[in-house]
């Protein structure tokens, strides 16, 4: 019987040592990081700020956008490629113009009482054309 008690003994100390080295490691093992490969760790270039690779085909030299009027006649005074068409549309009218050699041109527009969306877009002779909105106020109010 004695030969039972200290094989049990034994036994048991060899099986808890066993499972306290496992309850001291194994949170360890676990935890062990792997590596990223190096393809995952980079970080891709940000793109760079891209500049208008073009020439603008289509400025508006006057008014200023969201300009207030208290006259509801304008002239509207802009600068595209030489002969192209614009387009002006406004709550009132729409109508074609071309400009002249040096690219400049002149619309003569009417305003409504408020806010007067004025949609222009320049066409040149490629086809290729440009899209402004400006918006003008027209008020019979002393500012």
């Amino acid at each position: 019987m004695k030969k039972d008690v200290i094989l049990a003994l034994v036994a048991g100390f060899i099986i808890g040592s066993g499972i306290a080295i496992l309850a001291v490691k194994l949170p360890v093992m676990l935890s062990t990081k792997v590596a990223p490969k190096e393809e995952t760790n980079k970080t891709p270039p940000l793109p760079s700020a891209v500049t208008n690779l073009k020439d603008s085909l289509l400025t508006i030299n006057q008014p200023r956008d969201q300009t207030i009027f208290n006259e509801d006649g304008i002239t509207l005074l802009g600068k595209t490629k030489p002969s192209a068409a614009i387009v002006v549309e406004s709550p009132l009218t729409s109508n074609v113009y071309e400009a002249d050699k040096n690219g400049s041109f002149s619309a003569k527009l009417k305003l409504t009482e408020g806010g007067n969306p004025v949609y222009i877009t320049a066409i040149d002779e490629t086809g290729e054309s440009e899209s402004k909105t400006l918006t003008f106020f027209y008020s019979t109010e002393k500012l």
